[in-house]
C-alpha cells in the first residue's frame, strides 16, 4: 500500500510539474506571438517529454516550416545515435603515379572540419603544414595534379528546397565528399565614406578564379555594420 501511495504521489508531482512547465511555456509563447515583428509570420513550437513521450506543448506542430539552425539539434542527435560519441572522420591521402608524374590521391570521408578555423588542429595552415611535411618525408617535392575519388558520393551538394538567399551565406554552404574551410570564402569589402557611396569588393579569401562577384551594395551610416549583404549565385 505504501508503494502504491508513493507511486501515486510521484505521478501527481509529475503531472503538476508538467502542467506548470506547460503554463510557463504558453505564457512565454503568448508574449512571443504578440511581438510586432511576428505580425505577418507563423511560429511553431513542439515540446515532448523525453522520458514519457507526452506532448508538453504544441503550437503549429504539424505545420511544415523552415527550421533554420534548430535543425542542428536533429542532425547532431542522429549523428550520435548512428555513429556514436567516439566517431572520428578519416580522410586518406596518398601518392599515385600517373603518366604525367606523381599525383596526390585523396579518399574523402565527408569530414566537415577539414581546414576549419574553429579548432587549432583543423586550421588550414596546420593541415597544409602537416601534409607538406608528410610529402617531404616521402621525398615528394613536385605534384602534377590532385585526384579525389568521389565514386561513392552523390553529386548533389545543396538539398532541394533550400532558400536561395541562404545559399550565399556561410550557413548555406553545400556539403561535399571533401570539404575545405567549411566550403566557404570570405568576401572583403570597402565602403565609401558617405551614405549612398558604392561598396566595392577588395578580394576574396581564398582567391577566386572561376567566377566574378558584382557588388550592388551602398554605404549606410557609420557604425551600422554589415547588415544587408547577400550573395546570389
Amino acid at each position: 500500500m505504501k508503494k502504491i501511495i508513493v507511486f501515486c504521489n510521484l505521478l501527481l508531482i509529475s503531472f503538476f510539474v508538467n502542467a506548470q512547465i506547460a503554463e510557463k511555456i504558453n505564457s512565454a509563447m503568448n508574449v512571443f506571438n504578440n511581438d510586432d515583428q511576428l505580425k505577418f509570420a507563423i511560429s511553431s513550437l513542439y515540446i515532448v517529454d523525453a522520458g514519457t513521450g507526452k506532448v508538453i506543448y504544441d503550437q503549429n506542430g504539424n505545420i511544415g516550416m523552415a527550421p533554420a539552425s534548430t535543425e542542428k539539434i536533429i542532425t547532431a542527435a542522429t549523428a550520435f545515435e548512428m555513429l556514436g560519441k567516439d566517431f572520428s572522420y578519416e580522410s586518406k591521402f596518398g601518392i599515385v603515379t600517373t603518366p604525367e608524374g606523381k599525383s596526390l590521391y585523396i579518399e574523402p570521408s565527408g569530414d566537415p572540419s577539414l581546414g576549419s578555423w574553429r579548432w587549432n588542429n583543423t586550421r588550414e595552415i596546420v593541415f597544409l603544414k602537416n601534409l607538406k611535411t608528410a610529402l617531404y618525408n616521402k621525398g615528394i617535392t613536385n605534384l602534377k595534379s590532385v585526384i579525389i575519388n568521389t565514386e561513392r558520393w552523390d553529386a548533389e551538394t545543396i538539398p532541394d528546397g533550400w532558400i536561395w538567399q541562404d545559399v550565399g551565406n556561410y550557413y548555406g554552404a553545400g556539403a561535399l565528399p571533401i570539404n575545405w574551410r567549411e566550403n566557404q570564402y570570405d568576401l572583403i569589402l570597402k565602403s565609401g565614406n558617405n551614405m549612398g557611396d558604392s561598396v566595392n569588393i577588395v578580394k576574396t579569401n581564398p582567391e577566386s578564379f572561376d567566377y566574378e562577384i558584382t557588388s550592388k551594395a551602398t554605404a549606410a551610416a557609420k557604425g551600422t555594420g554589415d547588415n544587408s549583404f547577400y550573395i546570389y549565385r
